[in-house]
Formats: C-alpha cells, sequence, structure tokens
C-alpha cells in the first residue's frame, strides 16, 4: 500500500490556509516519511506529477518484496542443497 498526502486546490493561493513548506514538514516527520504532492483538479497541475510519482513508489516498493521473496527461496535452496551433501557424505562414509 502506498500513502501520499495530496494538497488540493494549488491554483487558489491567495486564499491559502496552510503552506506547502507546512505541509512537507508535517508529513516528513512520519517514518517513513510520506510524499506530499499539491494539485489543482480545476486547471489540472500537479495531477500527472502525483500520479508519475505515485506509480514510481509503488514499483519501487514492489521490487524490494520481490527481491526479498527470491532472496529467501535461494535461502532454502541452498539449505537444501547442503542438508542434501552432507547426507551423501554422511551415507559415502559407510
Amino acid at each position: 500500500m502506498i500513502v501520499v498526502a495530496v494538497g488540493d486546490n494549488a491554483d487558489m493561493v491567495d486564499s491559502r490556509q496552510v503552506s506547502k513548506e507546512e505541509a512537507e514538514s508535517l508529513f516528513s516527520h512520519h517514518d517513513p516519511p510520506i510524499p506530499y504532492y499539491e494539485v489543482s483538479t480545476r486547471t489540472g497541475e500537479g495531477v500527472d506529477h502525483l500520479f508519475r510519482s505515485s506509480v514510481r513508489l509503488w514499483l519501487a516498493r514492489n521490487a524490494r518484496k520481490r527481491t526479498l521473496k527470491y532472496l529467501s527461496f535461494i535461502v532454502i535452496i541452498v539449505m537444501f542443497a547442503l542438508l542434501l551433501f552432507f547426507a551423501v557424505m554422511y551415507f559415502a562414509s559407510y
């Protein structure tokens, strides 16, 4: 699951109640930090950047999960190979 914070109405700078810096600071203190994006649904500003960044973040996190999955699979195969090797060495000594 990917969590991002999105501020809407980025085109309405004059009526802003929270500055971009305040919002970024608030979400950067989380563990892990939550990415903050500003968009305008009226003008479309920032929507493409939000979508592309979210997809990149999702792909990066899933790549780590796949790597860990394959790494654990390799460890199991190596352990099985060592077990087989020692079993063959044990029975070959008779």
